[in-house]
């Protein structure tokens, strides 16, 4: 009986990963936008606004099979549905903007770790 020996592979980025912890220290940022620019992020007034209300529903229709969904638009209601239609592509778009700035944080969060974490590495 033959073994072979294992040799390990210097740790190289992950298929999933974007980079690797020193490529992500050597990373730059500047701020996106000043206070004054920020537009992505909802003010108080979009907060009353009826995206968490479209989320309930979404939550809804969800628990719903395909004959109980079809059963809505029935004619009488089929203008309210096709509201609803819109309504859940607004909110959709809405989100999306919203993940694309937390996913904008959170990877200068990422990129300010890896910084450090490279710095406190003895030389």
């Amino acid at each position: 009986m033959t073994t072979k020996s294992k040799t390990r592979k210097a740790p190289t980025a992950k298929k999933r990963d974007i980079c690797t912890i020193k490529q992500a220290a050597e990373l730059d940022f500047s701020p996106a936008w000043t206070s004054d620019q920020i537009t992505k992020f909802p003010t108080p007034e979009q907060f009353n606004n009826p995206h968490l209300i479209n989320c309930r529903l979404a939550v809804v229709i969800l628990g719903k099979t395909k004959p109980e969904v079809m059963a809505l638009f029935d004619g009488e209601h089929d203008s309210l549905m096709m509201d609803m239609v819109d309504n859940f592509q607004e909110t959709r778009k809405f989100f999306m903007e919203i993940c694309e700035t937390l996913d904008a944080a959170h990877s200068r969060l990422l990129v300010a770790c890896a910084s450090v974490a490279r710095a406190s590495q003895p030389t």
